[in-house]
């Protein structure tokens, strides 16, 4: 009998453990069945997940530093240098490989593979625009629809992302799926924190001096 594969994620703690569209393909919330978000809604949605994911990259930026052995700042402008989020976790699991080993190694594992999960996700979101539901259709906002307020909006992909245009690969986010990912990446806050301490935390202070 074919022994089963352990668990992967089986120590992190419930409340922080991926969701269950997350780990699964397409790895991203169901559509929204109906656009029942306000436009404003939608726009202010899209803002939270952006600016959680770009808290996410600060931490990530300060573990690279901390795997290298430095907390110079020439540390963090070398990753920031790093164009996509794939190069950058590994960037991350290449100084992880040098300086982890057994269990402590597998942890980061586990965790950038999340990380590399979920920015797909955040992708959608980074590079989708908002549109209105007009009868069977749904129709770009733009200069002459923006003062439309009286229909459904919700978040789908750009029109130049003709593989997001197929049936099967069109998304389409309401306030709810954008709450979904913003809470995702807020799991990977903490545990992107417990890489560096060993403890989950929820808020992080960074000084401007």
């Amino acid at each position: 009998m074919r022994k089963s594969k352990p668990d992967p994620r089986a120590a992190i703690p419930d409340e922080y453990k991926p969701a269950a569209w997350l780990i699964k393909s397409p790895h991203r919330p169901a559509n929204a069945e109906t656009g029942i978000s306000h436009r404003d809604i939608i726009h202010a949605g899209v803002g939270v997940v952006l600016s959680a994911w770009e808290l996410l990259e600060t931490l990530l930026a300060w573990e690279f530093q901390r795997l290298i052995g430095t907390e110079q700042i020439s540390a963090l402008r070398a990753w920031g240098s790093i164009a996509s989020n794939k190069a950058r976790v590994s960037a991350i699991m290449a100084a992880a490989d040098v300086v982890l080993k057994d269990d402590e190694l597998a942890h980061h594992r586990r965790c950038m593979d999340d990380v590399s999960l979920l920015s797909g996700t955040r992708n959608l979101v980074a590079h989708g625009m908002v549109y209105f539901n007009e009868g069977e259709s749904w129709v770009s906002v733009d200069a002459r629809s923006a003062q439309r307020h009286d229909v459904p909006h919700a978040l789908g992909p750009a029109y130049y992302s003709t593989n997001k245009m197929k049936d099967g690969a069109f998304y389409l986010f309401s306030k709810p799926q954008l709450d979904d990912i913003a809470a995702e990446i807020r799991k990977l806050h903490a545990r992107v924190s417990a890489l560096r301490n060993g403890e989950y935390h929820r808020f992080f202070r960074v000084s401007m001096k």
